[in-house]
């Protein structure tokens, strides 16, 4: 559900000396209406540009990806890298919808088994959290309202816009954004490469974030960036 603790044992596998911001998006506070991709971006951008960040590596997973995309070409003078991974903006599959109004705890179970590569990634901890987001229903119409402004906001036209350096971290079995996606990423965008991880899923960066980590890592020093190091690796 994009929660900033999804990235978390990535962030455990950076050098410590790394500066690293995983920001939650309070998209389910009363008072705050971000149900929109722009809405989204927005909200980071106020964020960044109220926090004076600058040269930033932004990396996001999924609709994330999508978000960092717009703020590369917003404020590219802010946006140094970014690093997608199973990203929203060109083609995502949509997951399917449940039969009535509340879903069994086996259905919530098997739709984020297609997630992951490995279904012992899918933990009780994980179903009850989602299960217990999507069972309102304010929740629902928020997510659903994304998905929908996702979906609209394709962004095969602009992609040549996006100057910085990029990265795509996917996984070969990816069944929301598949292999092709990346493939079509890599070909619209300026300047990107394209790493490939084996019995992995949409989420990368928690079924391997150790060598998504490292994968990161490697590319931003090689390509002059010498600000964040793999764990266990020497510094440059």
């Amino acid at each position: 559900m994009g929660a900033a603790k999804n990235w978390r044992p990535v962030l455990q596998n950076l050098s410590p000396d790394s500066h690293s911001i995983a920001l939650d998006i309070p998209f389910f506070q009363e008072g705050i209406k971000l149900n929109t991709i722009p809405a989204i971006v927005d909200y980071v951008r106020d964020y960044i540009e109220h926090m004076d960040l600058k040269q930033l590596l932004v990396a996001g997973n999924s609709l994330g990806g999508h978000v960092g995309l717009h703020l590369a070409m917003a404020i590219p003078e802010r946006i140094a890298g970014l690093v997608l991974t199973g990203s929203s903006g060109l083609y995502e599959r949509e997951m399917g919808r449940p039969q009535g109004a509340n879903p069994s705890r086996q259905w919530y179970y098997e739709k984020m088994c297609e997630i992951f590569y490995d279904p012992i990634m899918v933990t009780d901890e994980m179903v009850d959290d989602v299960q217990a987001i999507l069972s309102g229903r304010q929740c629902k119409r928020v997510l659903v309202s994304i998905a929908k402004s996702a979906k609209r906001d394709n962004l095969a036209d602009r992609l040549g816009e996006v100057q910085c350096p990029v990265l795509l971290v996917w996984g070969k079995q990816d069944n929301v954004t598949p292999p092709d996606v990346a493939d079509e990423f890599n070909s619209l965008l300026p300047n990107s490469e394209l790493a490939w991880l084996d019995k992995c899923g949409h989420t990368p960066m928690l079924e391997h974030p150790a060598v998504f980590a490292k994968t990161m890592s490697k590319w931003w020093r090689r390509i002059g960036m010498k600000r964040m190091v793999a764990g266990g690796e020497s510094r440059p």
